[in-house]
């Protein structure tokens, strides 16, 4: 199996479904890619990135309301 084509924006400029189905293209192509071979170093490491880009929005995500909540409480 060959490595999925890359997407055409950096990964902080995809949509989260872009993300979501690049993730599982990169997860299919895993278990096809010979043990230490240059094509599965490429693609774990592209899947490393893709993890730390989808944790990075959910901790984003999952900061905002407390955020948002200790500025009202903040202020007053």
């Amino acid at each position: 199996m060959s490595i999925p084509k890359a997407p055409p924006h950096p990964l902080d400029g995809l949509a989260t479904w872009q993300l979501r189905d690049y993730r599982a293209a990169l997860e299919s192509a895993l278990p096809g890619a010979p043990r230490d071979s240059a094509d599965r170093t490429v693609i774990e490491k592209r899947l490393a990135e893709v993890t730390a880009e989808q944790k990075e929005r959910t901790n984003v995500f999952m900061r905002e309301p407390y955020a948002a909540a200790y500025r009202r409480f903040a202020d007053q």
